[in-house]
């Protein structure tokens, strides 16, 4: 149905079926760009932009019954859900309790209320409320974990709300419930281990169609349900897609697919003393429609290992620089993320969901079965090895707080390292071990600190905004991602005269710098640059 060269997502049947609605952005940013709302004549694929009158993000539209206006989210006036008729016109704001970007609000069968997700001081919850009048309102409790619920899906017997509980939108580990709206009771679809989301009712409200990596690549599932609750197991209605979103037709027989998702591949570029390196400069250590997260390089520079999706779930990949040969080093159904190599290259320590929680875990990097360093009901990640090999560094919000702490490389009890009253993330060891470079907003400004192994000792190592740092081989300079208005480039800082400089110019090209990817040696800085892909695909079901 598309294929423009950004992402359409979202996508939703009229109720007759005779048209789509969708969100697209045209530049395919994985920040989003501007996105805009969509209507599509399905039988001749005349479509219209309903709101490029607003340079910002409209997104996550839904038909109303009616099928003659649509509800959408828009960050226009501080945020919020509007309704806009299919013809065109001005959006009218739905008047909301604070809302975020978790995606379309759910009509009622008669279309005079929208269920959405909102927010306060308590936490996160469904809100029903009128299209015409902003007094009446209620709420209903979202059960979860994890700090955000979104994609909610209304039944259309109106009995039930599917949604599903995340970190975030593009979270790895996520879990499909179902709330009774008479009971206030949620029960969970899914079991939490794998990535499920995007849930679509069938329109007996029997069944419950949703997208999940489970079987490696990300396609639908179609889970029977008896009263709001899973009945016998799910089963497989696509295979080997690749799908970000779906939603069923209101008769059942056709699904409006998002394929494609967001990829990042590994690139480098040489370091230059007196001009920053371009495009022209770059050159691709990895290819394909994977997501590469992050990258750790080997001392002497000849191999990489990341966390890839290229086999549908983030696992642990070796790279050989010079062949580009790729090995897969784990193959769990749960996330791994964030290796980092020991300083003798024979172990990888990383950070994973294996024990239903982030904790940290090492392996040998030959292959074999990963060791449990921490086991803390808090998240434990981003770890850092000493020059010695004797410590791993990480950060860990344990205290409520996300703090730097060091333990054992055998295991231990972990020691707290720093503990300011906000973020100190992303560590580094340096190659001398004197310091522990890490993000943190400490003064105000997000930019680089350092702190020394025992923590009695911290100094500010950046003075421009950046946030992921890694130190050079030989320890005299420090290179890190910009942060706000360097956001985009790689900067170095000469820790013996403080003096900063772009190493990097990375303009002229769609897409983003990877947010946590980044590895140096004495002649190549390496780092991922992401573009989101999706295009809509219709496909009839059985």
């Amino acid at each position: 149905m598309t294929s423009d060269p950004g992402v359409e997502d979202y996508a939703s049947f009229s109720p007759d079926g005779i048209f789509l609605v969708y969100a697209a952005s045209s530049v395919g940013d994985v920040f989003g760009g501007n996105w805009d709302v969509w209507l599509m004549e399905i039988e001749t694929g005349e479509r219209r932009n309903l709101t490029s009158a607003h340079d910002g993000d409209d997104r996550f539209p839904s038909f109303a019954p009616s099928g003659d206006e649509l509800a959408f989210w828009s960050d226009r006036d501080g945020g919020g859900y509007y309704r806009i008729a299919t013809d065109g016109g001005a959006p009218k704001r739905i008047e909301t309790s604070t809302s975020f970007a978790s995606g379309a609000g759910a009509w009622s069968a008669d279309g005079t209320e929208l269920a959405v997700i909102a927010r306060d001081e308590a936490g996160v919850f469904l809100e029903v409320v009128s299209t015409s009048s902003s007094k009446d309102r209620r709420r209903l409790p979202l059960s979860g974990k994890s700090t955000r619920r979104f994609d909610l899906s209304g039944s259309p017997d109106g009995r039930f709300y599917a949604y599903v509980d995340g970190s975030s939108l593009t979270a790895n580990v996520t879990q499909v419930f179902v709330l009774d709206v008479a009971s206030g009771e949620s029960v969970a679809i899914t079991d939490g281990w794998t990535n499920d989301w995007s849930p679509s009712w069938s329109p007996d409200s029997t069944s419950l169609y949703f997208v999940s990596n489970r079987r490696g690549k990300r396609d639908v599932w179609r889970q029977p349900l008896a009263q709001g609750r899973p009945h016998g197991e799910p089963v497989a209605v696509t295979r080997d897609i690749g799908i970000r979103h779906a939603s069923i037709s209101a008769d059942g027989k056709r699904l409006v697919v998002s394929r494609g998702q967001t990829v990042a591949n590994v690139w480098r570029v040489p370091r230059r003393e007196k001009a920053p390196a371009r495009w022209a400069d770059a050159e691709a250590i990895t290819e394909g429609e994977a997501y590469v997260e992050f990258i750790s390089l080997t001392s002497n520079g000849k191999k990489l290992v990341m966390t890839s999706d290229a086999s549908g779930n983030p696992d642990l990949w070796i790279v050989d620089i010079e062949s580009r040969e790729h090995r897969q080093l784990t193959d769990e159904p749960t996330p791994d993320w964030g290796p980092a190599w020991s300083p003798d290259a024979n172990s990888v320590a990383f950070y994973a969901y294996r024990s239903g929680n982030r904790d940290l875990w090492v392996l040998p990097a030959s292959g074999g079965p990963a060791r449990q360093l921490t086991v803390h009901p808090s998240a434990d990640m981003y770890p850092t090895w000493s020059p010695d090999g004797n410590s791993i560094a990480f950060y860990s919000v344990r205290t409520g707080n996300r703090d730097l702490w060091v333990l054992s490389a055998a295991g231990g009890e972990p020691r707290q390292l720093t503990r300011f009253a906000g973020d100190d993330l992303f560590p580094h060891w340096s190659p001398k071990g004197d310091w522990i470079a890490f993000y943190s907003e400490r003064d105000g400004a997000g930019r680089i600190w350092g702190v020394s192994p025992d923590g009695t000792r911290t100094k500010p190592l950046s003075s421009g905004p950046g946030r992921f740092p890694r130190f050079s081989r030989d320890g005299t300079r420090l290179v890190f991602t910009g942060w706000a208005e360097r956001m985009g480039n790689i900067y170095e800082v000469d820790l013996s005269t403080g003096s900063e400089r772009a190493i990097t110019d990375l303009a002229g090209r769609p897409g983003n710098l990877g947010s946590y990817v980044l590895a140096t040696d004495d002649s190549f800085v390496y780092f991922t640059w992401e573009q989101n892909l999706g295009d809509l695909f219709i496909r009839e079901l059985p």
